[in-house]
């Protein structure tokens, strides 16, 4: 039931532990995972999403699912890109929205972002709904732990932290510890 890979020595091309995966795959003798097992299980969800296919995924330093608590061990960060973005979506219902909580990670403390939102995620981002835009000017006086409110939003689906500029070490990649998202949820 569960997999786990683990580094045992440095990676081939710098001598670092550091290890990026860009795809593992499970083969089986059952005809049926002739493709491969993640990829047949993706192929039978509705849209090939790969968050939805029964598959939970998790890493020692890198946890998509310890976002939701304030206390957090493990920083999600992206690559270093322009307008890196983290996304929560409702897979059921949806929420009108009035604020947000932001644990920032401290070396990398996130300095410019903005929070959008919309109810249909085919929308171009500029026909999203933005509903706070924030540009830190003194590392000393951004907080570690700051809530964000704004007008409620309308009714939403998907919200997404977007990082608008180099955070206070002057760094693109989107890295905090914990998002939050407060307002009134509807099944």
């Amino acid at each position: 039931h569960k997999i786990r890979i683990i580094t045992t020595g440095p990676n081939w091309d710098k001598g670092a532990k550091n290890v990026i995966y860009k795809r593992v795959e499970l083969t089986s003798p059952d005809a049926k995972y002739k493709k491969g097992v993640f990829t047949t299980l993706l192929q039978e969800h509705e849209g090939n999403d790969p968050h939805r296919c029964g598959v939970h995924i998790a890493a020692s330093n890198f946890d998509f699912n310890s976002f939701v608590s304030v206390e957090a061990k493990y920083c999600i960060i992206t690559v270093p890109e322009d307008d890196s973005w983290f996304q929560v979506e409702l897979t059921k219902g949806s929420a009108t929205v009035d604020a947000i909580r932001l644990r920032r990670c401290n070396p990398g403390k996130l300095k410019s972002f903005k929070i959008i939102a919309t109810d249909d995620v085919n929308k171009t981002t500029d026909q999203w709904v933005k509903l706070c835009e924030v540009n830190e000017q003194s590392e000393e006086k951004t907080p570690l732990v700051e809530v964000y409110k704004f007008d409620k939003s309308p009714s939403v689906k998907f919200i997404r932290l977007i990082q608008t500029g180099p955070n206070f070490e002057n760094q693109l990649s989107l890295k905090f510890l914990h998002f939050d998202i407060f307002g009134t949820y509807t099944p």
